[in-house]
């Protein structure tokens, strides 16, 4: 046997804040979110003899930070600035 013949489904929690802001006529805005995604029993493909089989693998853990702030300081002019960190 080459491997396990079953295996477990993977599952994912996803968590996520965030807030956006403008001022009234809307040139200045800002978009901010915090995020966590838990993944277990993760799903991957193992050599085996040479073989490929489907296998469970440990748990992985995604955490982030993204910000977003737009300006419109005249009418045919806006600037855009991103900001993203993910910690995996």
């Amino acid at each position: 046997m080459l491997a396990d013949p079953t295996f477990d489904s993977d599952s994912l929690t996803s968590y996520e804040a965030g807030i956006k802001v403008s001022n009234a006529d809307l040139r200045y805005t800002l978009d901010a979110a915090v995020y966590q995604i838990d993944w277990d029993d993760i799903q991957i493909i193992q050599a085996v003899g040479g073989v490929g089989v489907v296998a469970n693998a440990a748990s992985a853990r995604s955490r982030g930070v993204e910000l977003t702030l737009t300006g419109r300081p005249v009418e045919a002019l806006t600037l855009v600035g991103a900001f993203g960190y993910t910690d995996a």
